[in-house]
């Protein structure tokens, strides 16, 4: 009653630009990116329907030729347009442990994890002025890690789905986000900006007939960071003054959708 899974993917891809800006065209740059991703996974039945299981994993994604071709500090860009030069960007690299548990039984299923995945050279853009101009920067470490619980429940004509994810996200080392009209300093266990930390979710289902379906479905999400206030201040302090603060978060929210599906023959379907 115990599987095990190991793997591994050898990733290599090639990004190349030649850019060409109000200077004209400028040198042509090529890079080449390889990583060995190992993954290795294991899963125990536990009787009665449990699923005992841990996953080790690691995955990499290259820069794109966007984040390249604004890569310069020097050379700030207004996105998604303007690219300036494209100096080089390392890969970021994802590794990630995960463990829970499942269960199934007779139309209903149970399911709680826990994960954490850190992000190495994760690739962020870097604001150096207003108008919305920056450039893309390796930074050194992010961090995600949390938990999920889901239940799903079939009982003749309803289905019902439960779910709710716990997210910290946050930077793993100190940096600087932002410089211009103001400095923002994440510090190790700053939070990620629009990443919300609790995310509620609920599902109803009614069969009312074999051609018709009413649902519903419900999202509870708390509060939000907002990029350029994740220091939590309202402006750079100056020397000797006492920091002000501001809480420009947005606020959590809950949001309902409403649907119903009929279908009058095999091949047509009505929504709303």
């Amino acid at each position: 009653g115990t599987h095990l899974t190991a793997s591994a993917r050898l990733n290599r891809a090639v990004v190349s630009n030649t850019l060409t800006t109000e200077r004209g065209p400028q040198p042509h740059e090529s890079f080449s990116y390889t990583k060995l991703n190992p993954a290795l996974g294991v899963a125990h039945e536990a009787g009665a329907g449990v699923t005992l299981f841990a996953n080790l994993a690691q995955s990499n994604r290259v820069p794109t030729v966007i984040e390249l071709g604004c890569a310069d500090p020097e050379q700030p860009c207004r996105l998604p347009v303007g690219l300036q030069s494209d100096p080089y960007l390392k890969q970021v690299v994802a590794r990630t442990v995960e463990t829970g548990a499942r269960w199934q039984q007779r139309g209903a299923t149970l399911s709680a994890s826990l994960y954490r995945t850190v992000n190495r050279d994760d690739i962020l853009f870097l604001s150096s002025g207003p108008s919305r101009q920056g450039y893309f920067s390796n930074f050194g470490q992010t961090r995600h890690q949390g938990a999920d619980l889901s239940a799903t429940l079939r009982r003749g004509t309803l289905t019902a789905r439960l779910s709710y994810n716990y997210l910290d996200a946050t930077y793993d080392t100190d940096g600087v986000l932002f410089t211009g009209p103001r400095t923002v300093q994440a510090r190790r266990g700053t939070r990620i900006a629009g990443l919300p930390k609790h995310t509620f979710k609920a599902g109803l289902d009614w069969k009312v007939s074999p051609a018709v379906t009413l649902g519903a479905d419900a999202q509870l999400v708390s509060n939000l960071i907002t990029q350029g206030n994740e220091d939590g201040l309202r402006e750079d302090p100056e020397e000797g003054e006492m920091p002000q603060y501001a809480d420009w978060r947005v606020h959590g929210y809950a949001l309902l959708n409403l649907r119903a599906s009929v279908r009058p023959g095999k091949r047509w379907e009505f929504y709303a």
